[in-house]
């Protein structure tokens, strides 16, 4: 008998296959079609997709003398996506199918209502769609959804476009009586009276939960929500099986990593309560951790797997400087979180992977370019627990700035007064300007050594003053001239007068 089932599920799985692929064929357009239209349009269809987590999010509350009971409630739904963009924005319009009136929730926080919302979270890339049902009124309710998704493809072949991609799941209330509710009403605890006015959801009593009817796990959290590597406790609340007596075989948890297996996080079985389990790990430093549990029914084989989600918070980056240069001492703000229990550090290193600077905990680093390392990247790496924290960052030793002739000013009749910067070390030595260069006109240049502003040595700047002055009194007043510093740099060219 299990046979026979097992081949015709997988032969129904085969025919929905078939018939996924023949659609996906007639969506491609022929040659007769508006290519040439489409190739002005801006908005694309791929290599961009959005992926619900459920088709449908349902709830049902039971009806008698006592008021409203809660008997099962779905009210997340999260959205991937997938392809290589950037700035992406979503659009939700929930269609009343009752009354044809549309809600439209979108970026903004103006139009998130007390039943519908939604969040987007950059760090693990969901957007998590919520519904809060109103049970005020007491009426069915059937609700179709529509997501849409833009984004800015970088994409090499769609590169700076907008795609767009689309996608629907239904939301259903449902009211009974108490009278056409056989399974687990009769273990349900009342909605006071304060939680219907405010629209509140009370919890389940799971009290005396026997095995008919439907298995469900219901986590206590879909998605947990926590610093990286930190400890975690999620609680799986179990309808139609009892623990003690009713398990065909010990429940199995099944962990996934993404992006890879580098991320860390761990998940284990840590305990039973009355109708619950307890699951117990450790966040991954990046990314997500998928876990699921899945129990068997031993009186019919039944079998449940839910899942929910570790996501770690995210951290602030380490403070990097926009620009590095030889001999200038640098200290970095790791910004790694400290955790009890959990060793932490930081190391910089060259990209042959020789260690430049290491820091214990959330310790500065601090290091030194020297000039043999112009042109190289270090890599700063953060480690707790001795798995990479985040992501690497990437540390280019630029050459010294060209100089520059920064300010022209007038002090007098045919009398101009230049100021100058120079940046680095040359040879051990600061980095002056050695001469003002005369490439044409009238002019006599001389160095106003008094003139000179104090060097800013934390950052190797050497500032300068020169004065010119007509060469000829008889002929007009006019130069050309840039700054040759002693490393042979040179600035731009300046012209006087404009």
């Amino acid at each position: 008998m299990i046979n026979k089932q097992y081949k015709r599920k997988k032969r129904i799985i085969e025919i929905y296959f078939v018939l996924y692929l023949a659609a996906l064929i007639l969506l491609i357009p022929g040659r007769d079609s508006t290519n040439d239209n489409k190739k002005n349009n801006q908005l694309l269809q791929i290599p961009f997709s959005i992926k619900l987590e459920k088709q449908s999010l349902n709830a049902r509350f039971l009806l008698d003398s006592n008021g409203i009971k809660k008997v099962k409630i779905d009210s997340i739904n999260n959205i991937f996506f997938t392809g290589n963009i950037k700035k992406i924005e979503y659009k939700f319009i929930i269609e009343d199918i009752q009354s044809k009136q549309n809600v439209t929730l979108d970026q903004s926080d103006s139009n998130q209502s007390q039943v519908f919302s939604f969040k987007y979270f950059d760090d693990n890339k969901i957007a998590q769609f919520k519904w809060i049902p109103n049970v005020v009124d007491r009426r069915s309710k059937n609700y179709a959804v529509t997501v849409i998704a833009n984004a800015t493809s970088l994409d090499s072949a769609t590169y700076g476009q907008i795609v767009e991609d689309k996608l629907k799941f239904n939301i259903n209330l449902n009211f009974d009586y108490a009278s056409n509710l056989q399974l687990v009403a009769q273990d349900q605890e009342n909605i006071p009276k304060s939680a219907i006015k405010n629209n509140e959801q009370a919890p389940i009593n799971t009290q005396n939960i026997n095995n008919r009817g439907n298995l469900l796990l219901l986590p206590r959290e879909e998605i947990i929500q926590t610093i990286a590597y930190a400890d975690w406790e999620n609680e799986i609340t179990i309808f139609g099986l009892n623990l003690e007596t009713d398990l065909r075989k010990q429940p199995e948890l099944k962990i996934i990593r993404e992006p890879n297996d580098k991320i860390g996080g761990s998940a284990k079985i840590a305990g039973y309560r009355e109708n619950s389990i307890i699951i117990k790990g450790e966040a991954p430093g990046y990314g997500t951790l998928k876990v699921q549990i899945k129990v068997v029914r031993h009186t019919d084989g039944i079998e449940s797997i839910k899942e929910f989600r570790v996501v770690p918070q995210l951290i602030d980056e380490p403070d990097i400087p926009n620009k590095i240069y030889p001999l200038i001492t640098y200290r970095i703000n790791t910004k790694i979180p400290l955790i009890s229990g959990k060793s932490a550090y930081s190391i910089l290193t060259t990209s042959e992977g020789k260690v430049i600077a290491r820091s214990q905990n959330n310790a500065e680093i601090t290091f030194t370019p020297q000039i043999s390392d112009t042109g190289k990247t270090f890599i700063l790496e953060r480690y707790i627990s001795g798995s990479l924290f985040g992501q690497k960052y990437f540390l280019k030793i630029l050459s010294y700035q060209i100089p520059e002739i920064y300010r022209i000013t007038e002090i007098g009749y045919n009398q101009i007064r230049i100021f100058t910067n120079s940046y680095g070390f040359y040879n051990n030595s600061p980095n002056y300007i050695k001469n003002i260069e005369l490439m044409e006109g009238n002019a006599k240049i001389r160095e106003i050594i008094g003139a000179q502003q104090a060097p800013d040595n934390k950052n190797l700047i050497f500032k300068q003053v020169f004065e010119i002055i007509p060469n000829d009194l008889s002929k007009n007043f006019q130069f050309k001239i840039r700054a040759v510093a002693e490393n042979g740099t040179k600035s731009e060219i300046i012209t006087y007068p404009k």
